[in-house]
């Protein structure tokens, strides 16, 4: 499962290894999969929502994940503010399938969300649920562009298109950085073929010997607005128990 964000946001970074002579557009990709985020996480993060008049919204999260053979788990929930308090999204992945559950305190439970909502605005921001909880490498095709650096960093550019002629972001161009495999920056496409957003990661730093996106920034340049993540707190390795990832437990009330 390729994430952009949240679980994607971290990357552990072995030594160096020579890529194959033949570098090919779906190596980068699983590349890009298949990097080690940790057994598990916890992150604290603040999400700072910005409206075309540049005015803020600050939220605070808490994101857990864990994963077991290459399948991931990622539960987020809202601490602050008090309108959005409690509000949490669960997803799990299992084998070709995935869960997907958005809970809303105030009607008392969750719902699924399905397959036709992936790509639509999480929590009205500007981040999508596929953004966190990934999206199937075979759902794309890839090709990949002449090489670039961004702030100095020797990227990767790998282009993705969607299978599916529904899809709401048809194309996406990814730099990624080639040691790490951590996504730089991002572009982002409607089926008109008009670029939609803009992603950036703007601090990279290593915690617990993981490589972690401590601030990204996603805007909308159609709409004028953005979305910033400041992660201010990460944990790895840590033991987060598998029993938070169901949706009894995402319904139960936060002490």
């Amino acid at each position: 499962m390729w994430m952009l964000l949240v679980l994607r946001l971290t990357a552990y970074a072995p030594p160096f290894v020579q890529a194959p002579i033949a570098v090919t557009a779906e190596w980068v990709a699983k590349k890009v999969d298949e990097r080690d985020t940790g057994k598990d996480a916890r992150l604290e993060m603040e999400m700072k929502l910005y409206d075309r008049r540049g005015r803020e919204t600050l939220r605070r999260l808490t994101l857990l994940s864990r994963r077991n053979g290459g399948f991931d788990k990622v539960l987020l929930r809202f601490t602050y503010p008090g309108d959005i308090r409690d509000t949490a999204f669960l997803s799990v992945e299992e084998s070709t399938e995935d869960d997907r559950f958005l809970y809303l305190p105030a009607i008392g439970r969750s719902r699924r969300i399905s397959a036709q909502e992936n790509q639509d605005s999480f929590v009205g921001s500007d981040i999508t649920y596929e953004d966190i909880s990934g999206r199937k490498l075979d759902d794309y095709t890839y090709r990949l562009l002449p090489d670039e650096e961004i702030d100095g960093t020797a990227c990767f550019v790998l282009e993705s298109v969607a299978k599916a002629s529904s899809a709401k972001y048809a194309r996406s161009v990814s730099w990624v950085d080639k040691e790490t495999f951590v996504i730089r920056k991002g572009d982002t496409f409607d089926r008109s073929g008009e670029k939609t957003k803009d992603y950036r990661a703007e601090d990279v730093a290593r915690i617990d010997g993981i490589w972690t996106v401590k601030r990204m920034k996603m805007e909308n340049v159609k709409q004028g607005t953005r979305t910033e993540l400041v992660t201010t707190r990460a944990e790895y390795n840590r033991g987060v128990p598998d029993s938070v990832f169901t949706r009894q437990a995402l319904e139960r009330p936060v002490p």
